[in-house]
């Protein structure tokens, strides 16, 4: 099978499974490590000068990667648009013939990432079989304003009609679709690759007690707790590994003498402060799109580290096996983040192997192929 994954943050440069923190890319990895796909095509869209500049590069030397940039070579601006788009597909595809020809021999899928692989998708005017992975639920977030929120619907229902496939982390996305009377769609929970996982138990180099938050710094956030948190246990070192998103929350977090705040790090900084923790925690607020097991929640059980979070969805015990420890009030949250219960690292192991990126895309790429 080709694979054509429109949606990548960037091209491929070899990366280590282990420095991917982003599920967009971890998929199109994951994606190439699959014994039924020999080549995956990893659309960029970009600029005319970086479609010249790139257009005779070849693959990889250790993936099965191809990087392809593509962008209008003529402006496609107003009225100019129903003109120049045909002309720019024709020129593309002649520019990466190997990679468009209709007579390639084989299956070939293309896997749309987040509304804008989708338009990417689109842009090419290509015809075959879809997958389009909506992430979490991009229709209820409050990051969009209500003048986007139509278009976005009608973009979303665009694509799930022309996929084979729609994925989602989120049930209530799923839920979403069905409502339109889409059945085509499939959980793809968040993951992490093997590379992350260290169970083995590491000499804390903090005498402090050290509570550990990973993940963006957003209005998702459950404040009241967290800063009560914060009031209440100043004799606790606190780690904040993430920036702002439309938020002031790190301003707020300064005014604490027990708070560290660590900024963006990459996986391998991440994992050396998550080992050098007691606990780790995630505080969301409780809204019925919020339905999302964040990639940081797999993060910390990689490192052996016991997991708090407050009870933001229905399925959490469920979907991690009855392994982080849940709390329905605030009392419970900081009782759990003073005494949580004793990991069963077997049984955290077993859950990991079966929620890798790897093991999630097989059983998709599996029913395609079915």
């Amino acid at each position: 099978m080709i694979l054509y994954y429109f949606g990548a943050d960037t091209a491929w440069h070899e990366q280590s499974a282990a420095a991917l923190n982003r599920r967009n890319m971890a998929l199109l990895f994951a994606l190439s490590n699959q014994e039924s796909i020999s080549t995956v095509y990893n659309v960029i869209r970009s600029t005319r000068s970086t479609v010249f500049k790139n257009r005779k590069k070849q693959k990889l030397a250790t993936t099965k990667i191809i990087n392809v940039y593509v962008a209008p070579i003529f402006p496609e601006r107003g009225f100019l648009n129903h003109i120049t788009r045909p002309i720019n597909r024709m020129l593309l595809k002649m520019m990466h013939p190997k990679v468009f020809e209709a007579s390639t021999v084989g299956k070939k899928l293309a896997w749309c990432y987040w509304p804008k692989g989708f338009e990417d998708f689109e842009f090419m005017g290509i015809d075959m079989e879809l997958i389009f992975d909506t992430d979490h639920n991009i229709i209820d977030e409050p990051n969009i304003g209500n003048e986007k929120k139509e278009e976005r619907r009608l973009l979303l229902l665009r694509a799930g009609k022309k996929a084979k496939y729609i994925l989602s982390s989120s049930r209530s996305m799923i839920n979403w679709y069905q409502q339109y009377g889409l059945s085509n769609t499939k959980i793809l929970m968040n993951g992490l690759f093997e590379e992350r996982v260290n169970l083995t138990p590491n000499l804390k180099e903090n005498k402090n007690y050290v509570v550990t938050y990973c993940g963006t710094l957003s209005k998702w956030l459950k404040l009241d707790w967290l800063f009560k948190i914060l009031h209440e246990r100043p004799e606790w070192s606190f780690n904040f590994i993430g920036a702002n998103y439309q938020t002031d929350i790190t301003t707020q977090l300064e005014e604490f003498s027990n708070v560290n705040l660590c900024g963006f790090l990459n996986p391998k900084q991440v994992d050396e402060i998550l080992k050098q923790s007691d606990v780790c925690f995630g505080l969301y607020q409780k809204d019925p799109s919020v339905d999302v097991n964040s990639m940081k929640l797999y993060d910390y059980l990689a490192q052996g580290i016991p997991v708090v979070v407050n009870n933001y969805h229905s399925n959490l015990k469920e979907d991690f096996n009855d392994l982080l420890n849940i709390a329905n009030t605030y009392e419970e949250f900081e009782s759990l983040l003073a005494n949580p219960k004793q990991m069963n690292l077997n049984k955290v192991e077993q859950f990991l192997e079966a929620s890798t990126w790897n093991y999630r895309v097989k059983n998709i790429i599996n029913g395609i192929l079915a």
